[in-house]
């Protein structure tokens, strides 16, 4: 806690303190550059990967002045002390070239781990042999990073537009936060003035109990006491204003925050709607734009690897004929959608108990088209790919494995096999399986499709 305290004074405006002197134990994971944009390395890693990281603190997105950085090597007329320097040196060249050419500084000797070039840098220095920090040979890697990185040889992406257009039943997020508060108002969930829009800005009321669930934010965060509301905008532009100067005081948080879904008192919300529908059910919306005698059932389809995570989510609607059987081949939502206008103003329209029933005698064969006429053919595609690169990984598996006996080899190869020598090559052998086995293992987990997806109806559009 201290040492954060120290980092964020140093990020702010108002800071005394000018010079922040750090081990390694700042060479990750904290932001340095709000008003700092020189770094002298006073000692050089013995990795690329590290001193890479000790430079992202001050040369990362959000810096806006150039950084400056700047390594302290020193020089000796002594033989032995003046190759170690130049080996030290030559690290210091490799990633200012890696940085010139926007390559990545891990892909210059392949090892991946900063221990792992550590080792290399420590035999280098052990044997003399400077020859071993000149990387990748340029037969194995391209004459410049930068020309291989666009070089019109590269192959096109098959998708020209990578981004998927959005799809809402909300014309934009305002609208979809002030259907929100006028749903939750009308459920008495909340009352008239604890929450309403001033243009872009979204005032919530500080109440006893919103206070009490949110114990954990930070106080600077909250408004002054009870009463007083959470500014939240869509403006992105008036946040990140807020945030600049809030970063010049020390104690100070931005005034506005920003509105979005994970924001916790968005969350808030929600939960408050969560809670108002009842559990194991599904909404019913009888709508007279749609076709006479259908019913349209939306579902979401989930199916998971070994490792408890999703890796197929869809969501796509069920088209049935109310006197039973599938009308047509399941759709995407965004397909319906566009198809018959839901997005569009609906009006309430008065159901009937016996057509809740009609919809609820439809249900599971809803559920069974779901299952075999859209999510199975997901997940054969899906399969096919996690095959192609559970391949691709296997055989750089084996291509990592050939790569350490190499080096055992060069290692071990005219030591006698006994003693200290024959546990150290037997520990290093355990080691190389060990990794082998669980990588695999992580990695067949990860790639694996759970046989059975899981299908959640989550409504009902009929006429």
């Amino acid at each position: 806690m201290e040492q954060q305290r120290i980092i964020d004074d140093f990020g702010k405006e108002d800071s005394d303190y000018r010079i922040l002197l750090t081990s390694d134990a700042g060479s990750q994971g904290v932001n340095l550059h709000y008003y700092c944009n020189h770094m002298f390395n006073y000692d050089i890693p013995w990795s690329l990967i590290t001193l890479e990281q000790r430079n992202g603190r001050i040369d990362r997105y959000g810096q806006t002045k150039t950084p400056f950085i700047h390594y302290m090597v020193a020089t000796s007329d002594l033989d032995g002390l003046r190759d170690d320097l130049h080996i030290v040196n030559k690290l210091k060249e490799k990633e200012e070239a890696v940085y010139q050419s926007l390559g990545d500084a891990a892909s210059v000797y392949k090892l991946y781990e900063a221990s792992a070039e550590e080792e290399l840098v420590t035999t280098a220095i052990a044997t003399g042999n400077r020859d071993m920090l000149d990387g990748v040979p340029t037969s194995e890697e391209p004459d410049d990073w930068f020309d291989a990185l666009f070089d019109e040889s590269t192959p096109r992406l098959a998708i020209e537009d990578p981004i998927v257009e959005e799809v809402s039943l909300f014309e934009n997020d305002k609208s979809y936060y002030t259907a929100l508060l006028e749903q939750l108002k009308s459920d008495n969930s909340l009352k008239t003035d604890d929450a309403c829009f001033e243009g872009d800005l979204l005032e919530v009321k500080n109440t006893p109990e919103l206070d009490r669930i949110l114990y954990d934010l930070p106080k600077e965060a909250k408004p002054g006491g009870i009463g007083d509301v959470y500014q939240l905008s869509l403006n992105r532009e008036d946040v990140q204003k807020a945030i600049s100067d809030a970063r010049k005081r020390k104690g100070e948080w931005a005034r506005f925050q920003m509105l979005y879904e994970l924001h916790p008192v968005v969350r808030y919300l929600m939960t408050q709607l969560e809670a108002s529908v009842d559990k194991d059910v599904a909404l019913v919306s009888k709508i007279n734009r749609l076709p006479k005698d259908m019913a349209y059932y939306l579902i979401q389809g989930l199916v998971a690897n070994n490792l408890g995570q999703s890796i197929l989510s869809d969501l796509f609607v069920v088209p049935m004929h109310r006197s039973g059987g599938l009308a047509d081949r399941p759709m995407k939502f965004a397909d319906f959608l566009k198809e018959h206008q839901i997005n569009k103003e609906l009006y309430t329209v008065e159901i009937t108990d016996e057509e809740i029933k009609q919809l609820e005698i439809l249900l599971p064969h809803a559920i069974r088209f779901a299952h075999q006429l859209h999510m199975d053919q997901q997940q054969q595609k899906l399969q096919l790919e996690m095959e192609k690169e559970m391949a691709v990984y296997e055989e750089k598996m084996r291509s990592w494995k050939r790569s350490k006996e190499h080096q055992m080899e060069i290692e071990f190869g005219d030591k006698p096999e006994y003693g200290f020598v024959k546990r150290r090559r037997r520990d290093k052998e355990i080691e190389i399986e060990t990794i082998l086995n669980r990588s695999s293992q992580y990695f067949k987990d990860l790639t694996s499709l759970n046989s059975v997806p899981y299908l959640k109806v989550l409504a009902v559009f009929y006429n």
